[in-house]
């Protein structure tokens, strides 16, 4: 097994053009790669723009009322704190700035880089 995933790291790092590195006169494969190979493990999606990996969630779109009703985010539409239902977000991704409820079902207005 263990030789199957470096076959697949090597692969990857050709792949993606970021190659094979040497740190200190020893072989390395290029962290940004391992993130990459990780991103398709988790059946993500790759994206440049962002330098991030996307991974889908099988309930976006899913009415929820608290954060562990959804794999992402329970996003709102709204940065009242009165907003008591969302939909479950499509991704993981957490960049910018969301309003989503927590799970005490509270809505919480968050930015990120």
């Amino acid at each position: 097994m263990l030789i199957i995933i470096i076959i697949l790291l090597i692969i990857i790092a050709i792949y993606f053009n970021d190659g094979i590195i040497s740190v200190d006169g020893q072989t390395q494969i290029n962290p940004n790669v391992k993130r990459k190979v990780q991103c398709l493990i988790d059946r993500g999606e790759w994206n440049k723009n962002m330098d991030s990996c996307i991974v889908s969630t099988s309930d976006g779109g899913k009415v929820c009322s608290k954060a562990s009703d959804c794999q992402g985010r329970c996003l709102t539409n709204s940065i009242k704190p009165d907003s008591s239902s969302g939909k479950c977000s499509q991704d993981h991704v957490t960049l910018g700035c969301q309003s989503f409820l927590d799970e005490k079902g509270e809505n919480v207005f968050m930015c990120a880089d």
